[in-house]
């Protein structure tokens, strides 16, 4: 368990789109759980991991989550969508898969 002191709490993911125009006029927040990540954890993990989904990486949890709101561009939703973790800083290695998480 890191020490408290050493703990990053990573920024949100706000882009230029969430403020205007936003999803059909609305600004639409999704709040995850957390990162797991055997990368280097730093304050703009997340602003850097939402930035590559633009740029045109999949990962599925954003994916599932664009198409959920009826976006087929992945990267279009997220230029526009707020996001956030709950629990705002890694919490264990990219290889141990957490357990109860549904898609």
């Amino acid at each position: 368990m890191p020490n408290i002191a050493e703990t990053v709490e990573h920024d949100v993911w706000c882009p230029d789109g969430y403020l205007s125009p936003g999803i059909h006029g609305q600004r639409i927040a999704i709040a995850g759980h957390s990162h797991w990540s055997d990368d280097p954890d730093h304050p703009g993990f997340t602003r850097d991991l939402l930035q590559d989904v633009v740029d045109g990486d999949r990962i599925r949890l954003f994916t599932s989550i664009s198409y959920f709101f009826g976006f087929e561009d992945v990267s279009e939703f997220w230029s526009k969508a707020l996001f956030f973790n709950f629990l705002p800083s890694l919490v264990g290695p990219g290889d141990v898969p957490p357990e109860n998480v549904t898609i």
